[in-house]
């Protein structure tokens, strides 16, 4: 999870975040020299979802002194050592069996190199868009071919997306000072080189 400046969101998002079951998962969560509370509002939550809940998950939290912005997200995946990423950001509520489906698909579909899930866009009071996009309540998947990624997909965001870890390891890191989009608009495109990408 890297977060900034989301010291509104961040503590729903940080306990829907440890809320994930049937998994046990590792927690990076990684603020990007947030200027507000972003980071001690993340501690707040998490120390009041271990004291009310306990959990087996694994928690790591860091705060950078200095805005990393493109290479925050290298950072993360440098520090996991889990084999599978789901990404969220410090504005995002995941649904708490996100990680356990999205293990499972990755299990059954092992060319899977990038996931990206169905999602409910919410305003900043919590209430549904203007453009709600509707989710299943199944589990199913269909492959997105090479012309929808170029095209990007509208589910192609970071918000949506788990991915092996190898997207990022196999890969040049972005040049800072060059790449004008995030890593997010980038590892569909490196997926389909390597793998397939499903929704």
């Amino acid at each position: 999870m890297p977060v900034y400046q989301n010291q509104r969101f961040i503590q729903s998002a940080v306990t829907s975040v440890l809320a994930q079951r049937g998994v046990i998962a590792e927690v990076i969560i990684s603020d990007d020299a947030s200027s507000d509370e972003t980071f001690n509002s993340a501690i707040q939550a998490a120390r009041k979802w271990f004291a009310s809940h306990g959990s087996d998950h694994r928690l790591v939290m860091r705060k950078g002194s200095k805005r990393l912005w493109r290479d925050h997200l290298a950072l993360l995946v440098d520090h996991a050592s889990c084999d599978i990423v789901c990404q969220a950001h410090g504005d995002d509520e995941s649904h708490p069996d996100r990680a356990r489906a999205l293990v499972g698909v990755f299990r059954a579909l092992p060319n899977a190199a990038l996931l990206t899930s169905e999602v409910i866009a919410m305003d900043e009071d919590g209430g549904s868009a203007v453009n709600e996009w509707l989710v299943n309540s199944d589990v199913s998947y269909a492959r997105y071919d090479f012309e929808s990624i170029i095209n990007g997909h509208t589910y192609l965001i970071g918000a949506a997306q788990s991915w092996r870890r190898n997207l990022v390891d196999r890969f040049k890191r972005l040049d800072r000072d060059f790449a004008a989009v995030a890593h997010d608009r980038i590892l569909p495109f490196r997926s389909s080189l390597v793998g397939d990408v499903y929704l």
